[in-house]
This record gives C-alpha cells, structure tokens and sequence, in this order.
C-alpha cells in the first residue's frame, strides 16, 4: 500500500520514494516539480551537524510559474553553497560518501 499524494507529482510507492532519496543524496540537492502542491516547485539542500548526520534543509518553494525547472536549476549552486555555509555555522559537516 502506498501513500496518498498531495499532488499528481508525489511519490507514493515505497521504491518511488527510495529511487528519490538516492538521487537526492548522489545530487546533494532535490529539485521537485508538482510533488507537494498543484503548481508549485522548489529546492532542497541539506544541512548536517557535527557527526555528519542529517539535521534540517534549506528549502525554497514556490509557483512554477516564477520558479520553472530553469530558475531551479539556476538556483542549485547557492541554495547548496547556502546549506553548506549553514552547516559550517552550527559546526556540522557534510557526512563521509
């Protein structure tokens, strides 16, 4: 049994969400499109404390009609270099890969 989606875009398969979260860690970002509500988009970067553990993220989310696939893209380098600046400042670090 799956999950209910927010959205036409949500995984709701267990493998449909483990295929995301693998690409997520070998990216270091997420990038979603119509996943969490109809007609919005956004960024994910992750932030890691002292251990290297997983502890929040940077997100930003918005309408795709401001934030397309190609403004997202443009967006990846300083929402990650932003997470890793966040991370530095609480004296985490990135985990070993």
């Amino acid at each position: 049994s799956g999950l209910e989606p927010l959205a036409d875009g949500t995984a709701v398969s267990e493998q449909e969400l483990r295929d995301t979260a693998r690409q997520t860690r070998s990216d270091g970002f997420a990038i979603t499109q119509g996943e969490r509500a109809v007609g919005a988009g956004g960024i994910s970067a992750p932030v890691f404390n002292a251990q290297g553990d997983l502890v929040g993220a940077l997100n930003l989310f918005g309408p795709t009609v401001r934030l397309t696939t190609e403004r997202l893209q443009s967006l990846v380098e300083p929402t990650v270099e932003c997470a890793l600046q966040i991370t530095r400042m609480i004296g985490g670090r990135y985990p070993e890969a």
